[in-house]
């Protein structure tokens, strides 16, 4: 048993370590003291509300696998890590209007499963990360009131509501499954403004009965200047419904050869659109209205993989493709390369648009594809940010090797003179050393 709660406060601190260069949570400087909870075994608690109003800021509470029947309020600035995200369940007893209540800032709130709320998680403070949790069958998943905080890697599944950003700005709300939600699958409302929403899968939302005009995907209301990019928004009831008053304007695409969303509508709605050639890239824009338009819709759905730099930090990887891509393995010792396999309906075209940040290989880098070991041919869009790559193949069970060399200096502007300058003065050099002799 001492040996369970050793492993635990170590699992419990190096979640804390991993997860925090994903959000700067700048209270994160040090570790007090683990707390333990379990519901039926040896650990200092047993319930989680009993650990945190022991702790102090800074501190860890760490939830052994169990279900625990409570409403929590968190109102100190400290980090609730379960030990699994499927079996550590904190299940509403309804006594409160929050399952999760966040109260305060720099908080950490990670692999758990919150289910059967009236709300699953409230956050009222700033710097607040949720990560790695499930979200089930709460009217409101996750309701946002505060500021600067960020919804990471999580699930989303048979709420009424998945996220609720509400009267909140400067949010990140990143990778998540936001799925088979009842009424809609993420809101942002009453003057919400500054969040980027990114890289999330929000589909097949807003199939309850009641009111199927009002239910969907994204619902906006009176809130501007969001930022909605790399998401997959796929048979929703309604892909996107502006509520008023007026038109809520945001932001739906980067300028290319960044992107906007994968649209599963598209074709359907223009079925003649053309490519932006060898781009993975539609021609014409999808519009939601006429104040909100994604000028460069994705051809595919999108894919993202967490990756590790060397370096320590965290970054991410997107493959829009029109394949599945399966058994996705990083190198980055001495230059990056990447393998996955890609598969599909033989005698079919595959193609692959992938997204490789600054943060794993450098802008401009020279790069070499391989389908089952042999190169082929590659369009790739450097960017400040990123390098987009796009190449095709025929389909079947494909592997593809991508890598990436250090690109050759440039030799412009003073460079060039510098070195004729230099080459003349060597020259003038060896040729009185010449006479000399």
């Amino acid at each position: 048993m001492l040996r369970r709660m050793f492993l635990a406060a170590n699992l419990a601190v190096l979640l804390t370590i991993v997860l925090m260069p994903f959000l700067k949570i700048h209270y994160v400087t040090a570790v007090s003291r683990v707390w333990t909870v379990d519901d039926d075994g040896v650990a200092d608690f047993s319930t989680i509300q009993g650990a945190i109003n022991a702790a102090a800021d800074r501190d860890v509470v760490f939830v052994h696998n169990g279900t625990y029947s409570e409403d929590v309020v968190l109102n100190k600035s400290l980090s609730l890590i379960g030990e699994s995200r499927d079996s550590a369940i904190v299940q509403s007893i309804g006594g409160l209007l929050y399952s999760v209540n966040v109260n305060a800032s720099d908080v950490l709130l990670a692999n758990l499963t919150i289910r059967d709320g009236l709300c699953g998680v409230a956050v009222q403070g700033e710097r607040v990360m949720i990560a790695s949790c499930k979200f089930l069958f709460n009217s409101v998943g996750a309701y946002l009131a505060g500021y600067n905080c960020s919804v990471m890697d999580n699930e989303f599944v048979r709420n009424d509501v998945g996220i609720d950003v509400f009267s909140s700005d400067s949010n990140v709300i990143l990778n998540n499954r936001i799925e088979q939600n009842n009424w809609m699958g993420i809101s942002v409302e009453f003057q919400s403004k500054y969040n980027l929403i990114k890289f999330n899968n929000i589909s097949d939302n807003g199939f309850s009965p009641y009111y199927p005009e009002f239910t969907g995907g994204i619902s906006l209301y009176d809130s501007w200047s969001n930022t909605f990019v790399g998401n997959n928004i796929m048979r929703n009831n309604i892909q996107v419904k502006d509520h008023g008053p007026g038109l809520s304007l945001n932001i739906w695409s980067e300028d290319f050869p960044s992107c906007g969303n994968y649209w599963s509508d598209y074709v359907e709605k223009f079925p003649n659109a053309s490519e932006i050639q060898d781009s993975g890239v539609w021609a014409a824009p999808y519009s939601v209205n006429e104040a909100n338009v994604d000028e460069y819709p994705l051809v595919a759905p999108i894919q993202v993989f967490n990756v590790n730099t060397l370096d320590g930090k965290s970054s991410r990887m997107a493959i829009s493709t029109n394949s599945t891509v399966s058994a996705l393995s990083f190198s980055l010792d001495d230059q990056f390369s990447v393998s996955f396999n890609v598969t599909g309906a033989s005698g079919t075209t595959g193609f692959c648009r992938v997204t490789i940040p600054k943060e794993l290989a450098e802008i401009g880098s020279v790069w070499n594809v391989l389908i089952d070991g042999e190169k082929t041919n590659c369009t790739a869009f450097p960017t400040q940010d990123s390098s987009y790559l796009y190449f095709v193949y025929n389909q079947s069970v494909r592997t593809v090797r991508i890598e990436g060399s250090e690109p050759v200096p440039e030799f412009t502007g003073l460079i060039i003179p510098l070195l004729l300058m230099t080459v003349a003065a060597l020259t003038s050099i060896f040729a009185r050393k010449r006479k000399l002799d």
